[in-house]
């Protein structure tokens, strides 16, 4: 899974703190393969297909 901390790893730089919100956007079809969704911390899951 080529990248997935990378990604992990920005996706905490948006969210510091409790008050924060902030919009992650995956640009990539490997994303909807549950096989990385999996990988994917649990509040990821709640996701909009655009």
């Amino acid at each position: 899974y080529p990248g997935i901390n990378k990604v992990l790893q920005a996706g905490g730089r948006l969210i510091r703190s409790e008050q924060d919100h902030g919009t992650i956007v995956l640009v990539d079809d490997r994303f909807l393969q549950r096989k990385y969704q999996q990988l994917l911390p649990s509040e990821w899951i709640q996701f909009t297909i655009i």
